[in-house]
């Protein structure tokens, strides 16, 4: 049996196609449950699910817990061998879960595996990352990494973009969590999510710990998931979801290397964003700084009032 959950945060729109591209595609024959956690959305989530998709085992939070805190309730309470997470911006074509489950099927050493993301358009998006190593993120940070190659720098979710082309399923260190098929045994193996992630790097966390404890991860890219990457972000406030995936990448780093490791790449992100800005503003003023300049002015000045104000409103 497979269980789909998705945790909902204002996606009402996105969601409802999220559920009906389930039903219509009515994966392992119809023998699958879609679980729902909602995160306190307010926008008549509750009330689509309950009128068009009664089949749809929903939970409400009286607040926003979080992806992480909320995936685990829906994983506690699936009953499937195999447990796919899938955001409500995701769009399922009819068998791309049975490819998936094929892979698991063939290979019991792999925990969990992700397709290919596209946008609506068709473009692909990033479908797995590296595990964030410390002094390349440091050094990808600093001015250094202007002149290093990407091979020797890791900065950002460290993904690596897909280009079009089926390919053959690969090893990687973490498939993505927007869409990601896992094996109940790993699940059971090394638990659910840290909760102490609200959003953001709780996958590449997990997928760490299923790694030390001996399970591969794979990416299908001969698998194709349509992805509106960030559509339920649109209407939250500026500054939250930046907020969001920073908080995720010092946790990670913190977890990995310490109080000092997180406060270091924390550190260093605020000094290099306050350089950015000068440059960039020495450069507009010389007129010699071109349209990129203006996009990094406007974005670490985004990023500098994210770590003064700390932007949690709206979540």
């Amino acid at each position: 049996m497979l269980s789909v959950i998705t945790v909902s945060f204002r996606s009402k729109a996105h969601l409802r196609q999220c559920l009906q591209s389930i039903r219509d595609a009515s994966p392992l024959n119809g023998d699958y449950e879609h679980i729902v956690v909602d995160n306190d959305s307010h926008d008549g989530t509750v009330e689509m699910i309950s009128s068009s998709f009664p089949e749809v085992m929903l939970f409400r939070n009286e607040q926003n817990v979080g992806f992480a805190k909320a995936v685990n309730q829906g994983m506690e309470a699936a009953r499937g061998d195999m447990l796919l997470l899938l955001n409500p911006d995701c769009l399922v074509p009819s068998g791309a879960i049975e490819e998936l489950k094929e892979l698991l099927d063939t290979r019991p050493e792999v925990a969990a595996a992700s397709p290919m993301l596209v946008t609506p358009q068709g473009d692909p998006q990033i479908s797995y990352a590296r595990f964030p190593r410390l002094v390349p993120h440091l050094l990808g940070l600093s001015p250094l990494g202007w002149l290093l190659p990407r091979r020797l720098k890791d900065i950002g979710f460290s993904g690596i973009p897909q280009r079009q082309g089926r390919g053959q399923p690969t090893p990687v260190d973490a498939p993505a969590g927007s869409c990601l098929l896992v094996r109940r045994a790993a699940y059971e193996s090394v638990g659910g999510m840290d909760e102490d992630f609200f959003t953001y790097y709780e996958d590449i966390d997990w997928a760490y710990r299923m790694a030390k404890a001996g399970w591969e991860r794979y990416y299908v890219p001969g698998v194709r998931i349509i992805h509106d990457m960030g559509a339920t972000w649109g209407e939250l406030p500026e500054g939250v979801q930046l907020f969001r995936s920073y908080e995720g990448k010092y946790r990670y780093f913190e977890k990995r290397h310490g109080r000092l490791g997180g406060n270091l790449v924390r550190w260093t992100t605020v000094c290099c964003a306050r350089l950015n800005i000068l440059i960039a503003r020495i450069l507009l003023a010389l007129r010699v700084g071109g349209p990129s300049w203006r996009r990094k002015l406007d974005f670490n000045t985004l990023l500098l009032d994210v770590h003064k104000n700390q932007f949690k409103s709206g979540i």
